[in-house]
């Protein structure tokens, strides 16, 4: 049996394999903050995670994401990679004679970009004080709070099922699965595109939004600010065409990131630059 950890390891999000795993994790401005994996930690600040892994500034561990798991977990390699591969797109992805198979579910990391939440299944297996049994990846165990101050707590222990929603969903009813994706990528577009139209027209963008997109204007610049846009937008569209091939978004949408679109908007967004950068708010 072959593991596919390089392909594992690219695909794997670590904030959101922390999250998924049930890590206590926070943000804390664009990090990530988790209790340590590693040693006991009572304090979530001492261990950061990134997009890849994690390291520990209290006690000197770190590692890849699939090393998180392990730690986490307190389970051996395979075990570790298995959790792992489950929450990035199913077992059948990564494990198998050749490396893994042809199916091509859309990933954790993908999830994000485009607002999906792919949560693996889970079902109650036992309501116990006694966690001794239930030490393998399959299982997660949630304190009762109502028991919280008990000398005896109890715990509500889930078990997870090895088998991918959106992976089921791309097996039983692929139209569905298409439908699903195709919708996601429109409204991720269609947001990028507001940012935009807002970063080349500030005027048009009232309240909260209005004066964030400003405050981008002046902090960084209509360059960067577009850079970043146009980078998720290119993103989404990647997704849309690994996952759907055919894709083409809508019309209003289309027009706006075409690259003739997208030099129109950077222009004005400069244009604009230059008139609200010592604007006050």
């Amino acid at each position: 049996m072959r593991y596919d950890v390089e392909r594992l390891k690219q695909d794997a999000d670590a904030t959101l394999v922390a999250e998924q795993l049930g890590m206590q994790t926070r943000r804390v401005g664009n990090r990530t903050e988790a209790l340590c994996p590693s040693h006991a930690d009572t304090r979530i600040g001492s261990c950061v995670i990134s997009e890849s892994c994690y390291h520990c500034f209290a006690c000197g561990a770190s590692g890849d994401v699939i090393k998180m798991a392990q730690e986490f977990l307190g389970c051996g390699f395979q075990e570790a990679f298995r959790a792992v591969a489950v929450i990035c797109g199913g077992a059948e992805r990564y494990i198998g004679p050749t490396g893994g198979n042809a199916d091509r579910v859309i990933t954790a990391a993908e999830c994000s970009l485009i607002g999906l939440r792919n949560q693996p299944v889970r079902r109650e297996a036992a309501y116990t004080g006694d966690l001794s049994g239930y030490g393998s990846a399959a299982y997660t165990a949630e304190l009762d709070m109502s028991t919280a101050e008990d000398p005896e707590q109890s715990y509500i222990v889930y078990e997870t099922e090895s088998r991918n929603p959106l992976l089921d969903l791309r097996r039983s009813d692929p139209a569905s699965y298409r439908g699903l994706i195709r919708s996601r990528c429109d409204e991720a577009l269609g947001f990028y595109r507001r940012m935009l139209e807002c970063l080349a027209d500030p005027g048009r963008c009232r309240g909260g939004y209005g004066r964030a997109v400003r405050a981008i204007l002046r902090d960084v610049g209509a360059d960067e600010a577009m850079c970043f846009a146009r980078k998720k937008i290119e993103e989404v569209l990647a997704v849309a065409g690994k996952h759907l091939g055919d894709y083409t978004p809508p019309g209003e949408i289309a027009a706006a990131v075409s690259s003739a679109g997208m030099g129109r908007l950077v222009s004005s967004a400069n244009a604009s630059f230059l008139k609200t950068a010592s604007a006050p708010f």
